[in-house]
């Protein structure tokens, strides 16, 4: 009989992607009859409490990065760069002090480059081993990546292997040896039923990402779904709320189930969201498109939404251009094909 495993995941807190694509696998390990621990920070965190009530979740060092309402991103990521280190660091000291007190057997870190130790197997969950800097970065950018990887056990890439993949240029390239393809992550099974079929919206939005591109990302949404007369749904990305706003024909969630939010994938006549690669994995498996709305100056939801857009040629709509362009591009799109999905709300 094979001896029951301790397993201590940790995911990133950049956005709710790295926790919720985490799911599926602290899943897989509870079914199998090993034991998981949590720890993760933040939004995060509170996405995994509800997500798994009976399992605590220890609290984590935070990066604490902040996004600019404008200018250019990755210049105030390199001016966090200190910042971000130190957190590694003290997120690493965080784990070595927890495995002098625990007997873990495999720490799964989602992204974050300090959970590792020699103290026990760790492996790093990433798709993230090109980023996309620009070419006087590039260099330095590799070799800091590689460095960090390095120091665990083994690199579980979320993506396919071959041409038809999900990622592009971020994971597809020379990988280190300990690096292998584990294809992509959902929390939603590709076959799971729809139960509620008259009981979806017209328009359907999804929030995520960090602040304050979030909220100024929400806002926007809402002053155009608010004004429109069809039935519309955001979802926020607020997992530590419950509370449900009505704002006309517009219904505003905090955070979907797993069984509302499959049914509003599958049923919704048209999709807005970001291009973040977890989201991007969940409409993957759900078989569904989307329009992309990448995060102003984040290179990766950048390279991500042209990527589907030159390959599978979803529409992309830079956010300035959202309360301008979305009206007339949802009234042309949905006089093309209306919907027979009749007004309601998920309660």
């Amino acid at each position: 009989m094979m001896k029951r495993q301790r397993i201590l995941f940790a995911p990133l807190d950049w956005g709710l992607g790295h926790a919720t694509r985490c799911i599926p696998l602290i899943r897989k390990e509870l079914d199998t009859g090993n034991e998981v621990i949590l720890a993760a920070s933040g939004r995060s965190a509170s996405l995994l409490r509800k997500a798994f009530p009976t399992i605590g979740v220890h609290a984590i060092p935070d990066y604490g990065v902040h996004y600019p309402s404008k200018g250019w991103l990755l210049g105030r990521l390199i001016l966090q760069v200190p910042a971000i280190m130190k957190a590694i660091r003290a997120e690493h000291v965080w784990l070595d002090e927890f495995l002098k007190r625990e007997q873990i057997d495999l720490v799964v870190s989602d992204n974050r480059y300090g959970m590792y130790s020699r103290r026990t197997r760790s492996v790093i969950i990433t798709h993230q081993l090109f980023p996309v800097v620009p070419p006087l970065l590039s260099g330095i950018t590799h070799r800091l990546v590689m460095r960090h990887l390095s120091r665990f056990d083994e690199v579980w890439i979320p993506d396919y292997p071959g041409e038809e993949n999900l990622a592009g240029t971020l994971c597809h390239g020379k990988l280190p040896l300990h690096a292998r393809f584990i294809g992509p992550l959902s929390r939603f099974p590709a076959d799971s039923p729809v139960t509620r079929p008259t009981n979806a919206p017209h328009v359907l939005a999804l929030v995520s990402g960090p602040e304050p591109q979030r909220t100024i990302f929400l806002e926007q949404l809402r002053e155009v779904l608010s004004a429109l007369p069809m039935n519309s749904w955001i979802a926020e990305g607020s997992p530590e709320s419950d509370a449900i706003r009505q704002e006309g024909a517009l219904t505003i969630f905090p955070h979907l189930s797993d069984e509302q939010f499959t049914e509003a994938i599958r049923l919704a006549d048209v999709i807005i969201c970001r291009s973040g690669y977890t989201t991007l994995m969940d409409l993957h498996t759900l078989g569904r498109d989307a329009w992309l709305v990448p995060t102003p100056g984040q290179t990766e939801q950048e390279y991500l939404a042209h990527h589907f857009s030159s390959k599978y040629a979803w529409q992309v709509i830079p956010q300035e251009d959202i309360v301008r362009e979305l009206p007339e591009r949802l009234a042309e799109h949905l006089a093309k094909s209306p919907s027979s999905h009749p007004h309601g709300t998920l309660r």
